[in-house]
């Protein structure tokens, strides 16, 4: 047997080499199909089934609040409930909270702002991890006035520390203190992201007095035997307790009218879960590129085989088994299907790559994305499901040619009948079935992205240069110090030569979801049981609406004498009058933030400007109030200014202008960097990137499935043609004119193609409906783009057939007539 296997290798390697066309089309179209499906698999395989790199990670949960009576979803948690279910719930062996942020270190080198992770020092039994050096963090460094510590990475000690072994026990200058080096984290430690460098104590009051706010993400670890529906359910079973720990904050009733829910889901769905969708249809996509693939290919080798049915009957009739052609098939398809892989992996390799730099920015897990063993595993299965699919076709279709007739009638006549005609028909049929597929999924993403593109930001991104800094507590401890870095530091920038003007202000637009709070209107009395809306809050210096180009609705915008003489002037934007001032002045009313109970002295509206999208470009702004660097009095909001983004608008290229920026910056304050320079254009453009990613990746699929589906169409019609040329020549002589032969032949490519529109119309119906998380104002069944769609595939099709038809039409009646 294994010397019949190879006999029949080396008879498909001599076939092959005799055919050199067809081999290399069929390993090219096999290794692009495949090729696709293995760099977006090993992309699922990375970011959505590989175990994360925690012992037991199937028992990490992910723990957040909806409230949806505030229109509120995927809150993090809050110090004080943290303390709350650590002491109360039953499901867990330990939780922790965390967050990540930016900081500055400071060192030999130059100041530079470095990614930190700050956690409760239960984080790291939580996820299983020890030090490579010294310790973890004590209970005693996670309260607040514990020790001032820290954890850093191995990237960090090789690139500050040149791997010294005694690095535990020195100290860094981090924001400005000092702290000292207590444990170093092995290599493949990276959490919550791999660009953090060190972690800090996250300080809770064990107390759980303070509840804080919802600011950081929480992660558990379950008890043995514990689902996450049973941990779910314990936690919910204590939210009526809310209002017993924090009665100022949660009445019973104010907790009924927000509806206030639990949600633990597994940490790596929870993870990965806003770019699942899209990767596994972009995986459907490329398996539907494959199939149209496969169908080509299956193609080829019928017609291939009906070529060879006189020399496999002559086979036969000399005694070759039944087995003996199975083999050769098998051999065949095997060492096409090897080929196509192996060429296949190559490009996964180079497309992965390429797919990796244009794919979104937040794209989760990028460490574990490669094309490793399972990845190739994925690979290997698919050649042996190609080696059974294209073998199959031509052995199961030459087993039915009865060897006589072959033998009597020749090449021609035998193995390409009606039957034939169905069966390829049949392939090409399914191979626009699932083009349609794969041009609808490409149609609904295209409008979607149109529709992004039309959406108004709220500001003009145009020669506008950003930056962040943040100061450190050591000289900028209280908000008035503050305030005069950022004012004398924009007007530093404003003097800066191609700069037209400069502001800042403490989050910047498309930067993420800044700081929420309550919002009150003087005179718009709410019940205690009642939680006012929710609303972002920034602070901002005069210069930054017009650096931005947010508009001015009504009223003045800030400026310095706000700052300077704590006018309590703020400003709020177009949703607020809007939904909470509609048919009023705004500028006669007051505002304040907090709750009915406890909120700030009231603040005096002086202007109105344009709303803006400051977490992304797919949700409704919400309300926001801009406060002056120093607020008025009673008001507290210096947290605010702590970490500042800048906007600098240009009248030259803006990145030009980054070195004097930088200079002036330096002759303030050498030990404060500036971080994420980046044009307002490159961040608009990455708030646009992933449907962007989706789009070019469906548009490039569908593309292939069209050209695919339209070379497979073109060549059955012209293999049917030419197998009929003899009935065109007499229906010729007899009279027929050039049309009606034409109009004969398209109707029959036409007939095929009908029979793909409809069955593939109503696959893309049924599998648009997977497809709604990634779409942007546009419905899954959006009849324009399948009918736009359809209309596109019926021309492309009528273009593959007018083709063999017109050449059908030309063809001389006595050649014809005389043709074999």
């Amino acid at each position: 047997m294994m010397g019949m296997s190879w006999q029949e290798a080396r008879g498909a390697v001599r076939g092959f080499i005799k055919r050199p066309g067809f081999a290399a089309i069929t390993v090219l179209t096999l290794s692009l199909a495949m090729g696709a499906n293995t760099a977006i698999f090993s992309v699922v395989d990375g970011v959505l089934l590989e175990p994360l790199p925690f012992p037991q990670s199937e028992e990490l949960v992910s723990i957040r609040h909806d409230a949806p009576g505030l229109d509120m979803v995927g809150m993090p948690n809050a110090p004080g409930l943290h303390v709350f279910y650590s002491q109360a719930s039953r499901s867990f062996d330990a939780l922790a909270m965390y967050s990540a942020r930016t900081a500055t270190l400071a060192g030999e080198t130059a100041p530079e702002r470095v990614a930190i992770g700050r956690a409760t020092p239960s984080l790291f039994h939580v996820l299983g991890a020890h030090p490579a050096m010294g310790r973890l963090f004590t209970e005693e460094e996670g309260i607040p006035g514990g020790p001032a510590v820290t954890i850093i990475s191995d990237g960090l000690w090789a690139q500050h520390f040149d791997n010294a072994p005694d690095v535990v026990g020195r100290t860094l200058q981090l924001s400005g203190s000092t702290v000292e080096i207590v444990g170093v984290m092995p290599p493949n430690f990276s959490f919550p992201n791999p660009d953090i460098k060190l972690w800090t104590p996250l300080r809770v009051d064990p107390a759980g007095t303070d509840f804080g706010g919802f600011n950081f993400p929480a992660i558990g670890r379950l008890r043995d035997g514990v689902s996450v529906d049973q941990a779910q359910a314990d936690l919910n079973a204590l939210v009526p307790r809310f209002s017993e720990l924090f009665p100022i904050l949660f009445t019973p009733d104010m907790l009924a009218n927000s509806g206030i829910a639990v949600d633990v889901d597994s940490y790596v769905d929870g993870l990965v879960g806003e770019v699942r969708p899209v990767l596994l249809v972009l995986l459907a996509t490329v398996g539907f590129v494959l199939l149209i693939a496969c169908a080509n290919i299956a193609n080829l080798l019928l017609v291939r085989a009906e070529g060879r049915s006189k020399e496999m009957a002559i086979r036969s009739a000399l005694g070759a088994s039944r087995e003996h052609f199975i083999a050769r098939y098998l051999a065949e398809s095997f060492l096409l299907a090897t080929l196509g892989a192996t060429l296949g992996i190559l490009v996964a390799r180079s497309g992965l790559a390429v797919l990796l730099q244009m794919g979104p920015k937040n794209l989760p897990r990028l460490d574990q994305i490669g094309v490793d063993g399972s990845v190739l595993l994925f690979t290997g299965i698919l050649t042996l499901v190609a080696t059974l699919v294209f073998s199959a076709i031509p052995a199961l279709r030459n087993r039915t040619v009865p060897v006589a007739t072959v033998v009597r009638d020749g090449t021609r006549g035998a193995t390409s009948g009606p039957q034939g005609n169905r069966l390829r028909s049949l392939l090409v049929a399914s191979q626009v079935a699932f083009a349609l597929i794969l041009l609808v999924g490409s149609g609904l993403t295209l409008r979607s992205f149109f529709a992004l593109q039309g959406v108004d930001p709220g500001f003009n991104a145009k020669d506008v240069l950003t930056f962040e800094l943040a100061l450190p507590s050591a000289g900028y401890s209280d908000i008035e110090a503050r305030a005069r870095f950022h004012t004398e530091l924009v007007e530093r920038i404003e003097a800066v030569p191609g700069v037209q003007v400069a502001g800042a202000v403490s989050h910047l637009p498309l930067w993420g979801m800044g700081s929420l709070d309550p919002l009150l209107v003087e005179g718009e009395p709410i019940d205690p049981d009642e939680i006012p809306p929710i609303v972002e809050m920034r602070a901002a210096t005069p210069g930054y609406f017009e650096a931005m180009g947010i508009p001015l609705r009504a009223g003045r915008l800030l400026d310095r004498a706000d700052t300077d003489t704590r006018t309590g002037a703020v400003l709020v934007s177009q949703h607020i009058v809007d939904s909470f001032l509609e048919d009023r002045n705004p500028l006669q009313h007051q505002v304040a933030q907090g709750i009915p109970l406890e909120h700030d002295p009231w603040s005096r509206i002086v202007g109105v400007v344009g709303d803006v999208h400051n977490a992304t470009l797919t949700d409704e702004p919400m309300g926001a109030i801009y406060y002056p660097l120093v607020q008025g009095e009673g008001v507290d909001r210096s947290y605010l200014t702590q970490s500042m983004g800048y906007a600098v608008k240009t009248s030259v290229p803006p990145t030009s202008v980054v070195s004097a920026i930088r200079n002036e910056l330096a002759q303030m304050d050498a030990t404060i960097p500036m971080a994420n320079v980046r044009t307002m254009e490159d961040r608009t453009r990455d708030a646009r990137a992933p449907m962007a990613f989706t789009m070019l990746m469906l548009a490039i699929a569908a593309g292939v499935g069209l050209l695919l589906g339209a070379i497979g169409l073109y060549g059955v019609v012209s293999y049917v043609t030419a197998q009929r040329t003899r009935e065109i020549g007499v229906r010729l002589a007899l009279g027929a004119g050039q049309a009606s032969v034409r109009g004969m032949i398209i109707r029959q490519g036409m007939v095929v193609t009908a029979v793909g529109l409809g069955v593939g119309l109503f696959g893309a119906y049924a599998l648009s409906r997977f497809m709604g998380a990634l779409l942007f104002q546009v419905d899954a069944d959006d009849p324009f783009t399948f009918v736009s769609v359809a209309l596109v595939l019926l021309l492309v099709s009528l273009v593959a057939t007018w083709i063999p038809a017109r050449r059908a039409a030309s063809t001389d009646p006595v050649r014809a007539l005389r043709w074999e």
